[in-house]
């Protein structure tokens, strides 16, 4: 049986604004746990083809992993922050106890940007 140890907020989208940007609404705190937490800062090819310097900007890769209780209201979409950290949630996998009750989620995030 899943048992929370950390505290995360989840904020819902409801909507996009003008520009297509998600907007979210108020957060509600829940119980989670971090499978893991995890950033590193990548190089883009893209401006070395076009620039004579060869310089190259750095893209900062997050991916975070979490539990989610059963009764959790994350959906894909969503915004989950957890340790400072802000994901979206790209991923949701119901786990099952041995006797077939759904027990938790387990989520899949990427930076939100």
């Amino acid at each position: 049986m899943f048992r929370p140890n950390q505290k995360c907020l989840i904020a819902k989208t409801t909507e996009r604004d003008v520009h297509g940007d998600a907007v979210v609404g108020t957060p509600v705190e829940e119980g989670c746990a971090v499978l893991g937490l995890t950033s590193a800062a990548e190089f883009t090819n893209s401006n070395t083809q076009l620039a004579a310097s060869q310089t190259r900007a750095q893209d900062l890769m997050i991916t975070g992993r979490l539990m989610l209780t059963s009764k959790t209201i994350a959906a894909l979409g969503d915004q989950i922050t957890v340790a400072r950290t802000v994901l979206k949630v790209v991923s949701l996998e119901p786990q099952f106890s041995t006797t077939g009750a759904l027990d938790h989620f387990v989520c899949g995030g990427t930076p939100w940007v």
